[in-house]
């Protein structure tokens, strides 16, 4: 059924709606449903984003705007926004990736990147009003959604912060008229996926009373890392510290200790030669696989490209229209999202392995034996046969502890083997070969509870405005909440893990901790140490939204009765306040100072909160019939001493019927978030290769929020063309935007490099940090003493080459960007004599340029078909990306089929040649000489219509995504895979039911 349409007394009364040709640029991806292409379709429309001023005539806007129909979404053969969103020729970036790849992707989290400048810079809207979560996996219901508005243009003159890049506006039913039920199921072609949905739809005039409603539930199963074996295992899935690395006395020809000590890896550490393929569902390669003077840890079977989840969504709205000139109206959605997460057994921690105890040689699993200088083993005395070597009264090698007294290379009555005290190095605290904790899978996943909880409601009233003839006014309260809980799981207990390593092990051997690979079983912790050292609790975080919205608009007299030649100025002036609050609450570790991957410094519950008020005026000033400029300023002032006055103005010239021009310039900005402005210091893991040695790995990194941020600030400029005929239509858009003191978050890597750099300035050293082009140990020392060095980067005073933790990775102001790109639409519809009715569309977008500059001291760079791995400024960037579209329709017979294009890509990433020393990988070698090659897939669905069930309309649609099975590209990434341009997935197949009555 379609929706209802009011009558022009409500059209006059409410200022959102009007009756008009649609004049936005569609993006043209349905199916054909009408008899006749040719056949112009005057159709009800809310106006369309970017704009407050009520208009009688349908005009084009100045700023281009794309939308995307219910019919749209339909065509596309997905439920998940992300994926629709990121198929879009202006989107790039990872923001709106669905594949986890620990690249920034995540199918947690899927947000819009308009032009691939941050996530932030793209403000998103429902029914024109603000979100308090972006995250599209927590919007309203699929079925709910009459349409998608896009303007790709900075608008901050209307919306304010965030709209840089531009505004997303879902915009959902709230007037229908029937019930609609949507069943959708997909399963890709090697059955390892598969994804289930129903939704329905109902609206209903009850009374005075136009009610909707709308609820989903969704499910998808999911995809593990080692469900793609050779795509996996051609990219890093190995890790260093399996399970650490150790301390271990020299001793010298009689056995006694010389003083000094030598790092060592576990001595059950595999082969690299003897390392596997992934087999699914399985504990590969358990005991890791040694190179050189390490033990890698092999984590790519623990990993998931989509994580299974259960999306329950609902949506309402309520619209009374209590009399001519008044309108109420009450909307609502909620949304539980929740996921389980699979990670890594354990991430490695070295920061604060200085602070463990000494690991005694008399521990359960203990694997280093105690050895002469000519490698014979070692016996000690066992005086009261307990099993525990004893000890006498010096500590020669320095570990705390008394030394166990040698009995010599030869056993007998009352002496025992005797294993050393060793002191870890880096520490990974769980490995595969221990016993599963209770948050760990039989084949050491380790998982992870996700649940994310938004709810909104909001009240808006219609009015006509008093005293004022002809202006009309709408008035909203919104509130909106968003609650997260997440199980914290790798930051393990560092108390526990001390605990375990000073237990006794002749009266409670079961209170133990053995942080080595276990070969004897009988060695193995128990649960409830494996419970204690991991450490498990859950974070929680709460933000809420406020916002009161007031906006009037109508005809603006000139005094003296005179009137331009188009006719009217019509304009519009609104107030909106927005109060904003969050409260974090970090794991019960954080808060005891208790993690093993951060510091001894205890985290509290953090909490924050501003106002903004903001004010605009917009005017629509028809200079000619055909001419109409377009005027907005907005002032924005925060609570928290940021403001903001931005302004835009645009033109519009009708030059012939079939001929339009458009041009836009205007102002825009982006206020620093709560969080980072005020977060207190947290520890993560960050991937650092360090150019002074051979340390390269995970490594702790930690950082807070910076009070000094500024205002990120833009700039943007719109030239357009629209061409339309009867049934072929043509627009190209040129849009640049210069971004300036943009907010980065400095990583690890940068700092290190950072400190690199000034090395080589103050030193004149002329290496580049590769191997065989490192300073040596010496000269690092000497660095670090200098006090010239970076005090961020925490090194291990026992090895200077080892970074234990770097500090400071917060945020600042940096960068500056400049894109600059040409959208292009085209749409052909026709019919065929008896064949029925044909369309073809293409949406696509060149990128001209996108320059940015990291910082001041660094020089400008254009990323434009580069995958730009190495910076946080600029996205993966295609210089062509597009999508064509072919419709058929006949009777009730359809056929829809989108092609998708990617363009090629200089490959600039980290070529990880070491992972070719270990068996079963695949790394492509050549990727730098390749490249990232360009990338096409086919979508193609058939749809029947009209089978008639009791009083109702079925639809049955079959289709499949990626048809031809393009297969990602391997690379030598995390994963294997660029997921920020490309879907492991593979071929899909669904199927799709919905039922109208």
């Amino acid at each position: 059924m379609n929706p209802k349409t009011p009558n022009d007394a409500r059209q006059r009364r409410i200022p959102h709606k009007r009756r008009l040709l649609c004049a936005a640029i569609s993006l043209s991806l349905t199916p054909l449903a009408t008899p006749s292409f040719a056949q112009e379709q005057e159709i009800e429309e809310v106006v369309v984003t970017g704009s407050f001023i009520r208009r009688s005539e349908g005009f084009s806007q100045a700023s281009s705007v794309t939308q995307v129909s219910a019919e749209d979404l339909i065509d596309t053969g997905t439920l998940n926004m992300g994926e629709v969103i990121q198929n879009l020729s202006f989107v790039n970036g990872s923001a709106s990736a669905t594949t986890n790849t620990i690249q920034g992707t995540s199918s947690l989290s899927n947000s819009v990147d308009l032009r691939g400048l941050g996530a932030s810079s793209t403000l998103t809207l429902l029914d024109g009003k603000r979100v308090v979560d972006e995250n599209l996996n927590n919007m309203i219901p699929t079925i709910a959604i009459q349409r998608l508005d896009i303007v790709a243009d900075g608008a901050a003159a209307l919306y304010g912060n965030e709209a840089v890049a531009g505004v997303v506006n879902f915009i959902p039913y709230k007037s229908y008229d029937g019930f609609k039920l949507d069943t959708f199921t997909e399963r890709d072609s090697r059955g390892d996926y598969e994804e289930h949905s129903v939704q329905a739809l109902w609206g209903e005039q009850i009374g005075p009373l136009d009610v909707v409603l709308a609820g989903q539930f969704r499910t998808n199963s999911r995809l593990a890392w080692d469900e793609r074996n050779k795509l996996t295992n051609s990219g890093l899935v190995l890790s260093g510290n399996a399970p650490g690395n150790w301390y271990v006395p020299d001793r010298d020809a009689s056995g006694q200790y010389t003083g000094d000590r030598s790092s060592a890896i576990d001595p059950n550490c595999g082969s690299r030669t003897e390392r596997t393929d992934y087999v699914e569902g399985a504990n590969n390669n358990p005991f890791g696989a040694a190179l050189g003077a390490n033990c890698y840890f092999d984590f790519g079977d623990t990993r998931s490209f989509r994580e299974p989840q259960d999306i329950t969504q609902y949506f309402s709205n309520v619209t009374w229209d209590v009399a001519d000139d008044l309108t109420l109206s009450l909307q609502g959605y909620r949304t539980k999202y929740h996921s389980m997460t699979y990670t890594s057994t354990s991430n490695p921690g070295d920061s604060r392995v200085p602070e463990l105890p000494t690991v005694r040689g008399e521990m359960p699993g203990n694997p280093f034996r105690a050895v002469n200088a000519s490698n014979q083993p070692l016996f000690g005395f066992d005086a009261n046969g307990d099993g525990v070597p004893d000890r006498g009264t010096v500590d020669v090698n320095n570990d705390g502890r008394m030394d166990a007294l040698v009995a010599g290379t030869t056993g007998g009555p009352g002496l025992i083997p005797l294993y050393e005290d060793v002191q870890a190095r880096s520490l990974r605290p769980i490995n595969k070969t221990h016993t599963p904790s209770d948050g760990h899978t039989t084949d050491m996943d380790n998982l992870g509870s996700y649940t994310d909880r938004v709810s909104r409601y909001s009240f808006q009233a219609d009015f006509a405005v008093p005293f004022i003839e002809g202006w009309e006014g709408m008035a909203a309260y919104t509130y909106g909440e968003a609650n997260l809980k997440f199980m914290s799981n790798q930051n393990y207990d560092i108390e526990a893990m001390k605990q375990g390593l000073n237990c006794d092990v002749v009266n409670d051997r079961e209170a133990c901790y053995n942080p080595f690979f276990v070969v004897d079983q009988s060695t193995n912790n128990t649960v409830h140490v494996m419970n204690a050292v991991a450490g498990r609790s859950y974070e929680y975080t709460r933000d809420t939204l406020a916002t009161v919205d007031i906006v009037l608009n109508g005809e603006l007299p000139i005094p003296g009765g005179f009137e331009l030649p188009g006719g009217v100025i019509g304009a519009a002036v609104g107030y909106q306040n927005r109060a904003s609050s969050y409260r974090n609450t970090p794991s019960l570790q954080e808060i005891r100072g208790d993690t093993f991957i951060g510091t001894a410094a205890t985290e509290a519950v953090t909490s924050g909160s501003r106002d903004v008020d903001a004010y605009f005026v917009e005017l629509a000033i028809p200079l000619l019939p055909s001419v109409e400029i377009e005027a907005a300023v907005r002032r924005e002032e925060f609570s928290t001493g940021q403001e903001s006055t931005d302004p835009k103005i645009g033109a519009t010239w009708q030059a012939t019927d079939w001929l339009t021009l458009r041009a836009t310039r205007g102002e825009a900005f982006i206020a620093p978030s709560l969080e980072q402005l005020l977060n207190p210091v947290t520890c993560g893991l960050d991937e650092i290769t360090d150019p002074f040695g051979p340390h390269s790995g995970f490594t702790v990194a930690c950082g807070g929020g910076n009070p000094t941020l500024e205002n990120e600030s833009a700039e943007s400029k719109q030239l357009g063309i629209d061409l339309e005929f009867d049934n072929f239509d043509f627009h190209v858009t040129w849009n640049e935007t210069d971004f300036a003191n943009r907010i980065v978050g400095t990583s690890g890597q940068q700092i290190v490099n950072a400190d690199f750099q000034d090395f080589k300035a103050a030193t004149g050293f002329a290496g580049d940090g590769t191997v065989g082009n490192r300073p040596s140990a010496a000269q690092l020392t000497s660095w670090v003493n200098s006090g010239a060095s970076d005090p961020s980067i925490i090194r291990d005073p026992n090895n200077i080459q080892s970074i234990l933790r770097v500090d400071n990775t917060g945020s600042v102001n940096a960068e500056r960007v400049k894109v600059t790109a040409y959208d292009i639409v085209a749409n052909y519809h026709f019919g065929f004599n008896d064949w029925g009715d044909f369309r073809i569309g293409l949406q696509a977008t060149y990128l001209d340029e996108f320059l940015f500059q990291a910082n001041a001291d660094e020089d400008i760079v254009d990323g434009v078909g580069m995958q730009n791995d190495a910076t946080g400024a600029a996205p993966a960037l295609p210089e062509w990306k597009a999508n064509l579209t072919l419709g058929w329709s006949r009777g009730s017979h359809s056929v829809v089929s989108i092609v998708h294009y990617v363009d090629d890509m200089i490959y600039d990433g980290p070529t990880f040649s070491h992972i070719d020393f270990f068996s079963g990988t695949y790394r492509p070698a050549n990727i730098v000489d390749t490249g990232i090659k360009a990338w096409t897939d086919m979508d193609i669905a058939y749809t029947y219509r009209g089978l008639e069930l009791f009083d109702g309309e079925m639809a049955l649609s079959i289709g499949s995504r990626n048809v031809f099975d393009r297969e990602a590209q391997r690379t030598p990434q995390l994963a294997g895979v660029l997921g920020e341009l490309q879907d492991p997935m593979g071929r899909s197949i669904y199927a799709r039911l919905v039922y109208d009555f």
